[in-house]
């Protein structure tokens, strides 16, 4: 019986491990993607592009049994459905991207045979930061839950 429960503890245990890291990573661009996009990060359900002044948030529909999670949304097969939503402050400042809270590891992307091409040691970071969008206010891309999350901090 006390080895029932332990072996259900170490379940438990293991469930909230892996489904506890909620928090996205915000990966830079060092050159992988288009140069347009500045930070971008993937969720269960869809993708964040941090562009200059904006995001836009693509939202994978759930019954689409096509959908590839490490596919890119620019060579889109005809049978995946999405839905983008952009969201780009009102008159906005022309603002610095900055980024917080590293997170560890790194990504590397390996884009044709030419080395040259290669990408190594990308960093990806929890938090993005617009940086004065408006004056004394910056506007923080973050995460929640596994969710993207922006919010506007007043200074």
């Amino acid at each position: 019986m006390l080895k029932r429960y332990v072996i259900y503890i170490m379940l438990i245990i293991f469930t909230l491990t892996i489904y506890g890291q909620s928090n996205l990573r915000y990966e830079k661009n060092n050159g992988q993607w288009d140069s347009a996009i500045k930070y971008k990060t993937s969720f269960k359900q869809g993708k964040v592009y941090a562009l200059d002044n904006k995001i836009n948030i693509i939202v994978f529909d759930s019954n689409n049994h096509y959908y590839h999670p490490h596919g890119d949304i620019t060579k889109t097969n005809s049978r995946e459905r999405y839905t983008i939503f952009s969201i780009q402050p009102y008159n906005a400042n022309k603002c610095d991207i900055v980024s917080e809270n590293i997170c560890q590891g790194y990504s590397n992307y390996f884009l044709s045979k030419d080395k040259s091409k290669w990408k190594s040691k990308v960093p990806s970071y929890e938090v993005i930061t617009y940086k004065n969008i408006y004056d004394n206010v910056d506007w923080e891309i973050s995460s929640q839950g596994g969710f993207p999350k922006h919010s506007y901090i007043v200074h």
